[in-house]
Formats: C-alpha cells, structure tokens, sequence
C-alpha cells in the first residue's frame, strides 16, 4: 500500500523536477518555432536514495536501515522538487523584430521541511520517546498542481532577446500543512499522552486527482532576456528568466484546519473497560468531547497561494570548438528550496554537439553533479540532461535523481 501511494504521488505529478531552469524556450531570431519540454526531478539536503529506494520497493523497511537514515540527519531536514512539461509555439510577424507566443504547461511542485524527531515518530512511532518530549515544530509540507495557458510577444535581433507572457493559471490541487508549534510527550510507561500544536493544514477539493480540475484560478508572468557579447577574447551570452510569478486562488469547496491547542490524553483504567459493556455513555462521551475539541479546527473557506516562482540568472561561453563555461544562480520563493548556485563546463565539438557537466550547490540537496547534451542545427535544436547524478553513486548519504529534455523545431523564414 506505501508503495502505491508514492507512487502515485510521482505520477500525479509526473517527475518530479530539476535544481534549475533550462533555456530551451527564449525567442529565436527570425523563425518561427515549436518547442516541447519536460522535466523533472527531487532532491534531499538529508534523504539518502538508499532509504527511498528501500521505501518504495521493500514490503518492510528494516530498522537498521532507519536507525542509520536518521543518524545522518542534521537538524532540520528538506526534500522537494518540481515537474514541468511544456508546450510553446511562436509565430513571427513579417519584416519586423516581434513575434507573437503562445504556452501550455502542466506544473507540480512538492516540499517539505521536517526535523530528526518527527522522521523518527513516522517511522518508529512514539515508543521511542517515552519518558521525553518529540520536538515537531517548524515542519511544512506543501503539494501543489496547476496548468497554464499563456500568451505573450517577443522582440529579438542578431544579439538581444526579450519576451513575456501572460497565464491564466487554473489550479487542480492544493493540499499544505505548516506546523509551527508542535510537540509530543509520552510517558514513560506509555500511558499518557500530550501534544501541544499550533498548526495549518488545506486541501482542495477531493477531485484535484482529475487532471485540469478546476478548483480555482489565477494569473503569473513570465520574463525572459537574453544578450551575447564579446569579453575576454571570447563571445558569451547572458541569460535572465523570472517564471510563475503569480498567484491562485483556490475554491471555497476545500477544507482548511487551525488548530492551536494542547491534547492530553490518559490511558482507559480497567474499571471503565468493566462498566463499558453495561453503560455505553462512557463511550458516547469520549466521542461527543473528541467531536467537540475538533468542530473549531475545521471550517471551509477562500485560500490563496503564490507560485512556486523561479528567478534565475546565468551566463555561458560560446565558443566554435572546444571547452565552453559557464555558471548561474537560482533563486526560489513560495517553497522551501535554498538558493542553487552552478558552475559548468562543456566541450563543443562542432557548431552542432555539446557535451559537458555542472557541479551545484543549495535548492533542495546539497552538493550535485549534473550532465547533459545540446544538439543545434538550422530547424532542429534538442537538449538532455540529468540531475544529481551523484547520488546513483553514493545513495547512502545523498538523495536525488532528475532528468530533462527538450525539442524545438524553427521553420519558415
């Protein structure tokens, strides 16, 4: 049952996605175009693919596998990532600088922030902690899936390239959990319990499963500039995208939880056991006081949610043959990703094929390696690449895996 639930979250959102942004969609001069994209990966600044690949493909996790994932946990731990296919077409306007685009695309986004205590009450549960209080503030989990459907203009010549588009955002699932207070006392012989949480939980309606469901709607902008210059003795080209800079504001059909309260909970005595079966009020009481504590928590009503937005800024040799440079920096609001920062090297073997490696640091991992492949003609361009390539290697103390690829094709004159 796991099994199926992960991976159903994985293919709800299709792959989950990349560290940084790919460049295969800023207008071309003098052509129009078709480009078809898709990308996606996680990451995990604390998550080794070894307990993943355990979690999703062994019937029982085996304690010494958890006892070492969470030996090497670190104070507060995230993992995330994000999945994007795309569609873009761009229509020239005869004898003019400007053209005119059009976008589909169909996001996921997934983060989450959670600390050693509440990995280890997930999967241990609470009999570790007896005698001691589990420390779980400061936790967040945040699942959110959208389409876009853009429209925008270009405006490029031999050296500049500038254009921004315009989405309608139609939002098909929400469901996040922030916990800003929460923690766990259980006694030593584990008969009493106590939880004092301050917590936010939302979920849309049931029916975000369904693709392009409408459970609510919004706008976002998207930026882009590119500029090649000479420095150095060389030519380089400068690249600047903002994408999803908006918002959604999703049905009140949802659910939406605030709880701010303290739980104590103490064992059934043997004596309320004995008088169960001749006076069922006891019962009746403890399900009227639990449904009394928890009707103020719940209600329904309007939520909003920014994009999980990317700012990115980079800049890259061109070169006609032979080793090409390059480095970038992400910036990421509305997740719990950290600034990614990337150096990267290539080797260019003709006019068409590239080839090369980039070493990165930040967003949702730590420390990771990425390879791709870049095949340019006169109509045809395509693009691959693959994300923490480092992790296949060592999956014990680094998590992720993500891939890309991307097809234009430019036609007419």
């Amino acid at each position: 049952m796991k099994r199926l639930v992960i991976i159903g979250l994985l293919i709800s959102g299709g792959a989950l996605q990349a560290q940084h942004l790919d460049a295969s969609f800023l207008p071309k001069e003098g052509k129009m175009s078709v480009s078809l994209s898709g990308y996606g990966g996680f990451a995990s600044d604390g998550i080794g693919n070894a307990f993943v690949g355990d979690l999703l493909f062994d019937d029982v996790l085996d304690a010494d596998r958890i006892d070492d994932q969470i030996g090497r946990l670190e104070g507060s731990t995230v993992l995330g990532g994000d999945y994007r296919s795309e569609l873009h077409a761009s229509l020239s306007l005869k004898a003019s600088p400007w053209s005119l685009r059009l976008n589909f695309g169909d996001v996921g986004h997934l983060s989450a922030r959670f600390g050693e205590d509440l990995f280890g009450l997930v999967f241990k549960g609470n009999k570790s902690f007896a005698g001691s209080t589990a420390e779980l503030s400061e936790s967040s989990f945040q699942w959110m899936r959208y389409q876009k459907l853009g429209f925008g203009a270009a405006w490029h010549d031999v050296a500049t390239a500038i254009a921004m588009d315009l989405s309608f955002i139609n939002g098909q699932q929400m469901v996040s959990a922030d916990l800003d207070r929460g923690e766990l006392y259980t006694s030593e012989i584990g008969d009493t319990l106590r939880a004092d949480v301050n917590a936010r939980l939302g979920a849309t309606d049931s029916t975000g499963g369904t693709f392009a469901a409408h459970n609510g709607g919004g706008f976002g902008v998207d930026m882009f500039f590119s500029r090649r210059f000479a420095a150095f003795q060389s030519d380089w080209e400068i690249q600047v995208q903002v994408r999803d800079l908006g918002w959604v504001q999703w049905h009140p059909g949802g659910e939406v939880w605030n709880i701010d309260t303290i739980i104590e909970f103490t064992g059934i005595e043997v004596n309320d056991l004995s008088q169960f079966g001749k006076n069922n009020t006891y019962g009746a009481d403890l399900s009227d006081s639990v449904s009394a504590a928890t009707s103020g928590w719940k209600g329904r009503g309007t939520q909003e949610s920014y994009l999980p937005g990317w700012a990115q800024f980079s800049v890259r040799q061109r070169v006609d043959k032979g080793v090409e440079m390059g480095m970038g920096v992400v910036w990421r609001w509305a997740t719990q990703a950290k600034t990614y920062a990337w150096l990267e090297s290539a080797y260019r073997f003709n006019e068409h094929w590239v080839a090369g490696a980039e070493l990165g640091y930040g967003g949702f991992g730590k420390v990771q390696v990425g390879l791709g492949a870049e095949y340019t003609a006169n109509a045809l361009s395509a693009s691959v690449r693959i994300m923490n390539a480092q992790a296949l290697i060592i999956p014990t103390s680094s998590g992720g895996l993500g891939a890309s690829i991307g097809v234009r094709y430019r036609f007419g004159k």
